[in-house]
């Protein structure tokens, strides 16, 4: 080996300055591709994300006692509530309802209009932002439906009592038997006597069970109210003894 090296000398020689530049160039470029890096930087964390409060949920029913039931949720994300309002067609309801998450109407009391009656809830919460969200409730034409009977010496006199909104009048209704009808009963109209309360009217409206004709012993019977073009009625049992 040694002798090799003297024999080619000067080769060697070149091969040793070429590899030492090599080396140089590529020690250069490196350094160069490095500096025109840009500097690495730490990862910046993660900042919270401001989200903004929501009525997640508001819903409305109308009772069979009459009432309208709201009740509601709110998410509040973080943000201070302030105040909760309820109203109906632009007027307050009630007082605040910060702590509250649903509330009871009796239409006795509220006498909402009758038909779908749109209901608003608003929420206030820090830095004066204030929410809202609204809801329909229908309100039947027909609320608080019962049925007396009161015998008289020549039959049954049948008292239906009804109250509906003042400014949405229903006509009188009418009856069908649907048990008993068999029965040669005569059925005749009486009267229809009506109170008023406000925007709310009370009516009774009576009709005569006449039983001349019938056998003496006791029938039982259904009769069913109907407030026709309203597509509501109602089913009362009773029982005719002569």
């Amino acid at each position: 080996m040694i002798t090799y090296i003297r024999k080619n000398a000067m080769f060697v020689g070149l091969l040793t300055v070429l590899l030492i530049v090599s080396l140089s160039f590529g020690g250069y470029m490196l350094i160069q591709k490095s500096e025109n890096k840009d500097p690495i930087q730490p990862p910046e964390p993660d900042l919270p994300i401001e989200t903004a409060a929501v009525i997640t949920d508001f819903t409305g029913t109308y009772g069979n006692d009459a009432s309208v039931y709201l009740n509601w949720s709110i998410n509040r994300n973080h943000h201070e509530l302030k105040s909760v309002k309820l109203y109906q067609d632009g007027k307050q309801i009630g007082g605040e309802m910060k702590d509250l998450s649903s509330f009871v109407m009796a239409q006795s009391v509220y006498q909402f209009p009758a038909g779908n009656c749109k209901f608003t809830l608003q929420a206030e919460f820090d830095e004066n932002t204030t929410i809202s969200k609204d809801v329909n409730v229908f309100i039947s034409y027909v609320m608080d439906i019962s049925m007396d009977s009161e015998p008289v010496s020549d039959g049954l006199l049948l008292k239906l009592k009804y109250s509906y909104d003042k400014q949405n009048p229903v006509n009188v209704p009418r009856i069908k038997f649907t048990n008993g009808s068999n029965i040669p009963f005569s059925v005749s109209y009486q009267d229809t006597k009506q109170s008023v309360n406000g925007t709310i009217v009370n009516a009774v409206t009576t009709f005569k069970l006449n039983t001349d004709k019938i056998a003496s012993g006791s029938y039982p019977i259904t009769i069913r109210w109907i407030f026709e073009g309203l597509n509501i009625s109602k089913d009362f049992t009773t029982t005719v003894i002569k």
